[in-house]
């Protein structure tokens, strides 16, 4: 699942944007992204790639171990980052437009992740990621993560 944001980050991120904090770990809060998931999560942790940041989320009874990732772009690629996901993930299967959220927004459900398309300079993305293999409920899946997006737009 983590396919999802490669495809946003794969692209040239400026110099600037590699030195500056992390803001995508201030979108959320870690009660947010446990009552969310349902599930317990500890962080945010900066994420491997840059402008990313995750949260790990623990094992329950229901769910496996898995994570949260957040993604924020800021700059005049924006736009164009954000079709290239939508297009890359169109691919696979059909995307599920969101409304409220944004200029424009999706659900990708081959990857778990909500692209928002806030204006024209910032795209912001979060994927919940569980093992291959995993029974995850899709519907509930797709509404915890549109209802996170929600959240961090506002704090965009």
């Amino acid at each position: 699942m983590a396919a999802g944001l490669a495809v946003a980050t794969a692209s040239a991120v400026p110099a600037a944007a590699k030195a500056a904090p992390r803001e995508s770990c201030g979108l959320l809060r870690t009660t947010e992204v446990t009552q969310a998931l349902q599930q317990p999560s500890v962080g945010p942790a900066a994420g491997a790639a840059p402008l990313v940041c995750d949260w790990t989320l623990q094992p329950t009874d229901t769910r496996p171990a898995g994570a949260v990732s957040v993604y924020l772009r800021r700059g005049d690629d924006a736009r164009e980052a954000f079709a290239l996901a939508k297009d890359f993930h169109q691919q696979d299967k059909a995307v599920v437009r969101v409304r409220g959220l944004g200029q424009r927004a999706f659900y990708a459900p081959t990857v778990g992740a909500v692209y928002v398309l806030e204006d024209a300079d910032t795209l912001l993305s979060i994927q919940g990621v569980y093992p291959t293999g995993s029974t995850v409920d899709a519907a509930a899946l797709q509404a915890a993560l549109v209802g996170l997006a929600g959240k961090a737009t506002g704090r965009v």
